[in-house]
């Protein structure tokens, strides 16, 4: 079961309860003024983040998002996705140049996977 944090606005009262998922509410009532909108405090719960205490669908912000699903990523997964993203940078269009023109070397897909390795390390 997690433990919740939550902030009365009445008295600025923070205190904590240990809940079952199933008696989990966003609203509580305050143990020392008795007011019934202690609303719960995400932030004090981000800060204990050894806890079970994970934000909410609503609450989630895209950074947040992003860090999670990419932390769900294998290894290869995580490579495959940086040279996806970044493609442009290696393959360079085929198109012939104008005369006196010269393009830059683009590194092969090999030794840039290895550069890529060495930089999710």
């Amino acid at each position: 079961m997690p433990t919740y944090t939550y902030l009365c606005p009445k008295c600025s009262t923070i205190f904590e309860l240990f809940l079952c998922f199933s008696d989990y509410n966003e609203i509580q009532v305050c143990p020392e003024c008795d007011y019934t909108q202690a609303k719960r405090e995400l932030g004090m719960d981000i800060q204990t983040i050894h806890s079970n205490v994970v934000a909410g669908d609503d609450e989630i912000k895209v950074g947040q998002l992003a860090d999670r699903n990419t932390k769900r990523l294998s290894r290869d997964e995580k490579i495959d996705k940086y040279y996806e993203q970044n493609k442009y940078k290696y393959e360079g269009p085929d198109k012939t140049l104008p005369t006196g023109m010269t393009r830059v070397n683009k590194k092969d897909k090999d030794t840039v996977m290895k550069q890529i390795e060495t930089k999710i390390k």
